[in-house]
């Protein structure tokens, strides 16, 4: 996974002040991403149709209707939020919603 997505949820899980399940100091890495992953699902999901609309109309930039989204319903930390906000595009939203765990897998295209 890259570095800047595990920051990013490093730096949601804190804001979020997700709990570490119970009988554990502290959660492994995955288990930690996953419960960031499922606080975002939970949150996003719910607004995908509405989301996909926005994007396929004319009306605005699919990365900037995620960002919007991730600032609305998820975080107060633009960074954060832009920063996962690329990899759930770069991943679609439809299948973020599918399988959130997969994001850890999204490689983003390199820049030209």
């Amino acid at each position: 996974m890259n570095i800047e997505l595990e920051n990013a949820f490093l730096e949601l899980e804190n804001e979020l002040q997700i709990p570490t399940p119970m009988g554990m100091k502290r959660g492994t890495p995955q288990l930690r991403y996953i419960t960031v992953l499922i606080a975002i699902k939970k949150k996003i999901c719910p607004h995908k149709e509405e989301l996909l609309m926005k994007i396929r109309s004319d009306e605005s930039e699919v990365l900037a209707t995620v960002v919007d989204a991730m600032l609305s319903y998820v975080t107060t930390l633009p960074i954060v939020a832009a920063t996962i906000s690329k990899y759930i595009c770069a991943h679609g939203l439809e299948n973020f919603c599918e399988d959130p765990a997969e994001l850890v897998n999204v490689q983003l295209p390199k820049d030209e």
